[in-house]
């Protein structure tokens, strides 16, 4: 079998395991639960899962959706997190496949499992994000501050493999590389402060969690200053359209909250995804 594809069926494998420990997590860390003990269980009678009923996807295919003891439905949500994990590692896993199937440099494939597992680390931070604010107007530290040091610490191994070139700044290229990271992060925090900080100003009441604006750091440490941006654009655009549709369906007023986290999420892992190209497609409209 061609190495290209042995890359992609071992990242495909990885990414349905990440997705099914990712659904424990987005289960149990808004209610402040261990994601290591105890055992999985049915959430309608509580019976352990049994380990040949915990294989993803496929478990839920074979039971049918339901709990083998009580057979209370099981929420698709769990094959759908397995299923979207498992094709976003194989998006993040390409460049690599490419580069390994080509017999490429050390220094090349080491930048690319470099750039890989960052873009597999953020996607499974993004989706777990997405679906504990849905749920539970919930975005845990674990994930946010924990995916803000993951950022930067990408962002330092990947610096080491800048190209070495003669610099005229005060910083160094690895320097310089971090920098934008760190700042990135900065500014995603400190916009979403300043508009939350703003809107109980005016309004009285709050109006953006902590949380959102640890969420949006999480985003420009991983992609870097333009790409926020884009995540950014994304977010809001998203957001509005799902608000004018509440309202124009009566469902909602001015004064319903909606889970905004889980628009951020969206926009990072559209930037992740397609950010260059949107940032290249918009620069080319001013040429």
């Amino acid at each position: 079998m061609p190495a290209f594809w042995i890359v992609l069926i071992f990242a495909a494998v990885e990414g349905l395991l990440s997705g099914s420990f990712l659904n424990v997590c987005i289960q149990r860390l808004p209610r402040g639960r261990s994601v290591v003990r105890p055992r999985s269980a049915c959430m309608a009678c509580g019976h352990t899962v049994r380990w040949f009923d915990n294989v993803p996807v496929l478990s839920f295919m074979v039971l049918r959706g339901r709990c083998r003891d009580c057979s209370g439905k099981i929420s698709l949500l769990y094959p759908a997190v397995e299923i979207a994990m498992g094709a976003w590692f194989v998006f993040a896993a390409l460049p690599f496949a490419k580069t390994f199937a080509m017999d490429a440099s050390g220094e090349q494939l080491v930048l690319a499992l470099l750039h890989g597992l960052a873009v597999a680390t953020f996607g499974f931070l993004l989706v777990g994000l997405l679906c504990m604010d849905w749920q539970r107007w919930v975005l845990p530290d674990e994930f946010t501050l924990g995916g803000i040091c993951l950022g930067l610490f990408f962002a330092v191994a990947e610096s080491f493999w800048v190209p070495s070139v003669p610099y005229k700044t005060f910083f160094t290229p690895e320097e310089a590389f971090f920098g934008k990271r760190f700042a990135a992060a900065l500014a995603g925090y400190l916009v979403l402060k300043c508009i939350g900080t703003l809107y109980r100003i005016l309004r009285g009441r709050t109006g953006m969690g902590g949380g959102d604006a640890k969420l949006l750091a999480m985003v420009g440490a991983f992609l870097g200053l333009e790409q926020l941006a884009v995540a950014f654009f994304v977010a809001l655009l998203t957001c509005t359209f799902f608000a004018l549709g509440l309202l124009l369906t009566r469902r909602a007023d001015g004064r319903t909250p909606v889970p905004f986290g889980s628009f951020l999420s969206v926009g990072g892992l559209v930037a992740a995804a397609t950010g260059e190209r949107i940032l290249s497609w918009y620069a080319g409209m001013f040429r």
